[in-house]
């Protein structure tokens, strides 16, 4: 991608200037991360230092940056009790999982876009919640004191199966792809 001068009056430093941190920027690595916040008893998954940027976190890097912070923790860290992962869509692993395991259930309809019964915030927290899921989730958390014991969320979107959706489900439909995340803890100490 070229850099361009703003406007003809534009200085050459103040080019070089903007040429100079487009180019940084763009080259920049994606660097996850975990911030606690100790007084609440939470930390939250990052995925970068610099919130602009799209950094897209895949499951092994899930599992390798929480098994590198928690091996960093030491043994009078305050205990954690939720690790907010932010939105689905920023793993999309998470995101198509919803999507999927919602089009399966019979308590979506997938034609109105909404669940037959109840809300949507908790259809999408019992499908994350199933016990196959919490596996995946908890992988990283083996060998330490933490459990992962359910899932909070809310804001849950929704969208065209077309584009939300891995596999060949039916163009038209509607499911749920995308919400804010947490994962329930419970610490053994």
């Amino acid at each position: 991608m070229g850099c361009s001068l703003i406007g003809k009056r534009a200085s050459v430093w103040f080019g070089l200037a903007v040429c100079a941190c487009g180019s940084v920027a763009a080259q920049q690595a994606c660097a996850p991360h975990i911030e606690e916040q100790a007084r609440w008893g939470s930390a939250s998954f990052r995925p970068h230092t610099d919130v602009f940027l799209e950094c897209p976190v895949a499951e092994t890097t899930y599992r390798s940056v929480v098994r590198q912070w928690l091996r960093g923790r030491g043994d009078d860290a305050p205990p954690i009790a939720s690790l907010a992962l932010g939105r689905a869509v920023g793993f999309p692993w998470i995101s198509n999982y919803i999507a999927s395991a919602a089009l399966t259930s019979p308590l979506w309809d997938a034609e109105r876009g909404r669940v037959r019964s109840g809300g949507a915030n908790a259809l999408v927290a019992s499908l994350l919640s199933d016990p196959g899921f919490l596996e995946r989730l908890q992988a990283p958390f083996a060998g330490s004191p933490y459990t992962v014991v359910g899932v909070s969320v809310e804001k849950v979107l929704v969208g065209e199966t077309g584009g939300v959706a891995s596999g060949a489900a039916p163009r038209g439909q509607r499911t749920p792809y995308d919400a804010q995340v947490w994962i329930v803890l419970r610490g053994s100490r």
